[in-house]
């Protein structure tokens, strides 16, 4: 039994190129829908048939276009589980920047095969655009939506441990939002102090200050380097 495991564990188990593939052929399989369905919508459900034998160039041309944007925008180095704002904003400057381009290339050739026998529609640039950035966006962001929305709020049994952080950046939120998601856990987030490293001013996330006082928050918040966080328990 543990022979068999054994390869199954090494399939399934984590990896930066699992997790690139698995972007990248998700990637393929999104593009190549919304140009489908953007000629589905522009013709009512009836795809002429010369469209149809240029339809692989047209694949081609989108994703030779999109996913080289997504590259450069680092789209295949992300974290599924923690995209953030800055992601899909980067979703948005490479799905636009990439549909521009193809937009661009096809006026310039439209003379040239394949685009000659059948001339491609402008709206279909327009409505792939569309469902391409529906879709791309919507799927970086569904591990996100799933974890931190369906899941529900955090549910407490017995006594917890109240926890607060300080120092909260981008960091100390992803600290709090994983104590929020895990019903199980024991550690209750009561708020976050952000300190500045050059003007000591103190800015309060998710309440006032319920552990150490103006006073002594003032004291550890000068304290603070950029960059760190500090997690105080109390009951």
């Amino acid at each position: 039994m543990g022979i068999i495991q054994n390869p199954i564990n090494k399939v399934f188990k984590k990896s930066v190129f699992k997790r690139r593939a698995f972007f990248f052929l998700s990637d393929l399989l999104l593009f190549s829908g919304a140009m489908y369905f953007a000629f589905w919508c522009r013709f009512n459900g009836q795809i002429p048939a010369n469209y149809i034998e240029a339809f692989p160039y047209y694949i081609f041309l989108a994703l030779a276009f999109k996913m080289t944007f997504l590259v450069l925008y680092n789209l295949y180095d992300i974290s599924w589980r923690y995209v953030s704002l800055d992601v899909l904003i980067k979703v948005f400057k490479a799905v636009s920047v990439g549909s521009l381009c193809m937009g661009v290339f096809i006026y310039l050739f439209r003379f040239s095969f394949p685009f000659e026998s059948a001339a491609f529609p402008r709206s279909v640039v327009l409505v792939d655009y569309m469902f391409s950035l529906i879709f791309i966006g919507t799927f970086r962001a569904v591990k996100r939506l799933y974890y931190d929305g369906l899941q529900g709020t955090l549910e407490k049994k017995g006594e917890n441990l109240k926890v607060l952080v300080i120092g909260a950046g981008s960091a100390g939120e992803q600290i709090v939002r994983e104590m929020k998601r895990k019903r199980e856990s024991s550690y209750v987030p009561c708020s976050g102090l952000q300190a500045c490293a050059y003007t000591g001013i103190l800015s309060v996330r998710g309440g006032k200050d319920q552990c150490l006082g103006n006073k002594g928050a003032g004291r550890v918040g000068r304290q603070i380097r950029n960059g760190e966080v500090y997690l105080y328990f109390y009951r």
